[in-house]
């Protein structure tokens, strides 16, 4: 008689299982992304017990059961790019870029950015971890299990610690994954250049460090910080031992993406306006090339040479770039807007915010659906990974499961 596993959950009637168990570079064929058909996923103690075809089935006994009804099971879903943290809104400025406007002119006025900060350093740690956790609910219901968040908007050193503050509470209660990231973001209304790059390269850095905070962001771009800056801000980081990521060739190209052919980033983000040779460049070097559509269409206004970067095999990663400036808190929809705009194919799509995003944040033991793993998952509410991107409803999302607890289901 063979022995019976006792779980504590099994999810049954799967149609595909797409563990993606390695990170994707460039396109991805159904032998890359580790389909299981028909199959069921056992989950013990909050991680993948077992992941097999209906066959082995009768070996398993549950507490709990969930019917899949023949839909998919993917990976938990992960953001490797947000702002987050944030008071105030700008939606008059998004009615000004709808109409031509330009987001470095918005900037240049004292508008954008440093308004946010301003808005944001008048709100108290509570009113902002309030608001930070409405939107986290929100992600949460388009099948996010893991998030990355940076500081940013901070009107001063003080402020942008309080931020710091924030994400490190925010990261001890939350029922998903956070991971922070500490930015500069540009130079805060009133300060000099020259002693905000020496504070945030000091005081900044450490209180990160303090609080095991181990990314760091620079937006290097026109009207933000110049490639030296960035380059100076980057270097002091790589000194203390963050992990290092930029915003690079969003607005403009002026060399702010090269930087990281020098340092060893982890992420470029946005690459908008990045020429052909630097993409080749990455395409040799594993670093994860961080996009979002909604940023490409409304704020750069400009499409990255995804062409490129799939044909060279660069790995990419999706992300939905919430901020003030456009307030996108649906993963769902950043993927039919990838899919349509970036005529990215759907197991891209789903490697970009599992996998892929996975390796862009550190995340060990999420992103992929392995034995071992923690049994972060979504249940689609669709027959086949090949409807992602193609089939556009609302409401696709079943069923969102954290460390084998269900927290988010479309029937309650």
């Amino acid at each position: 008689m063979s022995q019976i596993y006792k779980v504590d959950t099994l999810i049954i009637n799967a149609s595909e299982i797409i563990t993606l168990p390695n990170v994707v570079r460039g396109y991805a064929k159904a032998e890359d992304i580790g389909i299981v058909y028909d199959g069921f996923i056992a989950i013990k103690n909050g991680l993948i017990f077992h992941i097999g075809d209906k066959r082995d089935l009768e070996r398993f006994s549950a507490k709990t059961t969930i019917d899949a009804e023949q839909s998919i099971v993917t990976p938990g879903l992960i953001d490797p790019h947000t702002h987050l943290v944030y008071e105030g809104s700008r939606e008059d400025e998004f009615e000004e870029l709808a109409l031509g406007g330009r987001y470095i002119d918005i900037l240049s006025r004292g508008g954008g950015i440093r308004r946010t900060m301003k808005e944001t350093s008048a709100r108290s740690r509570e009113e902002l971890l309030d608001s930070l956790f409405k939107r986290i609910n929100e992600f949460i219901r388009s099948g996010v299990t893991s998030i990355e968040i940076k500081t940013g908007y901070g009107v001063d050193i003080e402020s942008e610690k309080k931020l710091l503050e924030v994400l490190d509470i925010a990261r001890s209660l939350s029922d998903i994954d956070i991971v922070p990231t500490v930015l500069a973001h540009v130079v805060p209304p009133g300060a000099s250049r020259e002693e905000f790059i020496k504070r945030f390269s000091e005081e900044i850095l450490d209180e990160a460090l303090r609080r095991n905070i181990s990314f760091v962001d620079v937006f290097c771009d026109e009207g933000a910080f110049t490639p030296s800056e960035s380059r100076e801000i980057l270097e002091r980081a790589a000194t203390k031992g963050f992990v290092l990521r930029i915003h690079a060739d969003e607005l403009s190209y002026m060399g702010c993406s090269d930087i990281c052919m020098d340092l060893s980033c982890r992420t470029i983000d946005h690459l908008n306006h990045t020429p052909e040779k630097i993409l080749l460049e990455i395409s040799r070097r594993d670093i994860v090339a961080v996009l979002s559509p909604v940023t490409a269409i409304y704020v750069a206004k400009k499409r990255p040479d995804i062409e490129t970067m799939m044909r060279n095999r660069v790995i990419i990663s999706i992300a939905t770039d919430h901020s003030p400036a456009i307030m996108n808190s649906d993963l769902i929809e950043t993927l039919n807007l990838a899919a349509i705009y970036f005529s990215i194919p759907p197991a891209n799509l789903l490697a970009s915010v599992t996998v892929n995003a996975a390796y862009a944040l550190n995340l060990r033991y999420r992103g992929s659906l392995v034995r071992g793993y923690l049994a972060d998952l979504v249940i689609w509410d669709l027959p086949s990974y090949k409807r992602i991107g193609y089939e556009r409803r609302r409401d696709l999302i079943k069923y969102v499961i954290k460390k084998g607890r269900i927290i988010y289901s479309s029937a309650t």
